[in-house]
């Protein structure tokens, strides 16, 4: 009896974290916008937080309540970065599986796969071994994550750490949406260039160029018409412009 009692309590608390996050979702999406305004700092922070706290070993695991000791296995979210023990949220993830997936207990995000080994924060080392050289449960080598933000190509010079990753501070080339403008900008920034020349890009019909000022992405269709003439020569008329239409119709 006593140990179903243990058993039921523990149950209880997760579910007890479990009806809070759901309550907690509706706060979340309040403050998303105040949270972008400034994510560049908090990104920072909460990677300086994350790393005195685990190193400390006073961390709190938002499942069981209990800190996650330097010593014991860990997961960390890919989408909100908080870090549980993998105990914890192996058990979460058992208990909320929901259509072959579950929610993270911090961000809600996602995920299909159950976690059940343990790995560094940039997943290349598994199993790392805690030292006080390095930030535990780190493998102390470079990080070496893809900066997908942006379109950007290159990877993370920080050794392996918790958090997010940087924003990008390589310079590149940038161009503005026609390609005769060019800029070097940093590779992580939200400007797009804009001239004021004409775009003038062959259109699909084959037989006209984009008008248009600058703009991104496609040219769109031709809306040019053009002049068919039956073959008689008596009757033309007026058609849009579109690939594979001819100068010579048939009037029925």
């Amino acid at each position: 009896m006593r140990g179903q009692r243990i058993i039921n309590h523990k149950e209880k608390n997760l579910e007890n974290w479990r009806d809070r996050a759901e309550d907690n979702d509706a706060t979340r999406v309040q403050g998303k916008s105040l949270k972008n305004k400034h994510k560049i700092d908090d990104d920072a922070s909460q990677r300086e937080r994350l790393t005195e706290q685990l190193n400390r070993g006073i961390l709190e695991c938002l499942v069981c309540y209990e800190h996650i000791k330097q010593s014991e296995y860990v997961w960390s979210c890919n989408n909100c970065y908080h870090v549980l023990h993998l105990k914890c949220i192996k058990k979460w993830a058992k208990s909320s599986q929901s259509e072959n997936s579950w929610k993270c207990p911090a961000c809600r995000d996602i995920s299909f796969l159950i976690p059940e080994e343990y790995f560094c924060f940039c997943e290349k080392r598994k199993m790392p071994e805690w030292n006080r050289r390095d930030v535990v449960h780190s493998c102390g080598e470079i990080c070496g994550r893809n900066l997908s933000k942006n379109n950007c190509t290159h990877k993370c010079i920080l050794l392996c750490h918790p958090g997010s990753c940087p924003q990008c501070v390589a310079m590149v080339t940038k161009y503005c949406g026609c390609g005769r403008m060019s800029k070097m900008l940093l590779c992580s920034a939200h400007q797009l260039l804009q001239c004021v020349s004409i775009c003038e890009k062959d259109l699909s019909c084959g037989k006209h160029t984009c008008q248009r000022k600058y703009h991104q992405g496609e040219c769109g269709p031709c809306d040019e018409t053009v002049r068919q003439t039956c073959f008689c020569g008596k009757k033309t008329q007026e058609v849009p412009c579109r690939a594979n239409v001819t100068d010579m119709y048939m009037f029925l």
